[in-house]
């Protein structure tokens, strides 16, 4: 997760990719039905590991699942932050991978 150096004409830029994802949050799983996050967290996870961006922005997150997140992108690369909105341990918040 190395960001990408250029060589400009006024000197040496750096590059990288900054994402901002809703994840959805795992509170509303059995209503989401099919769209639930026990649906799609293999597949987030997936489309995260293809790209690689070197930061991602989430909303709608719990630590459940940035830890879910970083177990499958792998702990040397990814780890998490984040403030949960109502300061209660275990609720959504936005944070960054």
């Amino acid at each position: 997760l190395t960001p990408k150096l250029r060589q400009g004409s006024d000197g040496v830029t750096c590059t990288f990719e900054l994402w901002s994802f809703n994840l959805r949050t795992e509170f509303q799983d059995q209503a989401d039905g099919p769209n639930g996050w026990s649906c799609r967290r293999e597949g987030v996870a997936d489309f995260i590991r293809s790209r690689r961006p070197l930061i991602v922005c989430v909303q709608e997150a719990t630590p459940r699942m940035l830890e879910f997140l970083v177990s499958c992108l792998g702990e040397a690369e990814y780890g998490w932050v984040g403030t949960s909105r109502s300061l209660k341990p275990n609720d959504e918040m936005a944070g960054f991978l």
